[in-house]
């Protein structure tokens, strides 16, 4: 394992790894995280941090079509770390452990970017949602030009009033159809793209898109 090595700055797992053990990573000095689109599991702690706590503060979790299933206990045994403030989410996160409701919480996000494999705001079925006490959040930024179902919980009023919603060009009307995203105050269409592949990241602090 790497715990307690305060070296470690930033790390891009590479793919083929599969799960990542209890403790694996614990109270490190990453500042930077990228999860492979191969890992299917993270066991409990795997990322938590006593001494060095709330450093990592940029991570991308890659597209995968597959759900990533995150371990979670307590909020005091988080697998993945609530300090991250800039967070490319690019699959469903499923929690599993010993609460029917109990989810992974990202307290700090400031810049969120959805991939088009996410399919749920939830960790679990009767979570309040991943995002729900997320209020530092400044802006969501969303693939799909038929927005997922949320429902008004996904996140707080303080987000829905204060954030930026940025959808695709010529979605903003389904957008405000829809429950749960018709909440936010503000709501900006993005540029149309005209490329086989638009692809949407987190580089440098600052949203970027590109095409392949």
């Amino acid at each position: 394992t790497f715990d307690a090595c305060t070296q470690l700055k930033s790390l891009t797992l590479p793919e083929g790894l599969d799960s990542i053990g209890a403790g694996a990573f614990y109270d490190n000095a990453l500042t930077e995280l990228t999860l492979p689109a191969s890992l299917k599991k993270i066991k409990n702690e795997a990322f938590g941090s006593f001494h060095n706590k709330n450093l990592l503060k940029r991570m991308t979790i890659v597209d995968s079509t597959e759900p990533l299933y995150v371990e979670y206990l307590s909020s005091a045994y988080q697998a993945l770390p609530a300090s991250v403030e800039q967070l490319y989410m690019g699959r469903d996160i499923v929690n599993y452990g010993n609460s029917s409701y109990y989810e992974t919480k990202f307290w700090d996000v400031i810049d969120l970017v959805f991939g088009e494999n996410v399919t749920t705001l939830k960790g679990k079925p009767n979570g309040s949602g991943i995002f729900s006490n997320s209020n530092n959040i400044k802006n969501v930024t969303t693939p799909w030009n038929n927005p997922i179902s949320i429902d008004d919980k996904s996140f707080s009023t303080t987000v829905y009033n204060n954030a930026t919603l940025h959808v695709p060009h010529a979605t903003t009307s389904a957008y405000k159809a829809a429950i749960g995203w018709k909440n936010f105050f503000n709501i900006e269409e993005m540029e149309e793209t005209k490329c086989a592949t638009p692809t949407i990241a987190l580089v440098n602090d600052k949203i970027v898109f590109s095409c392949e």
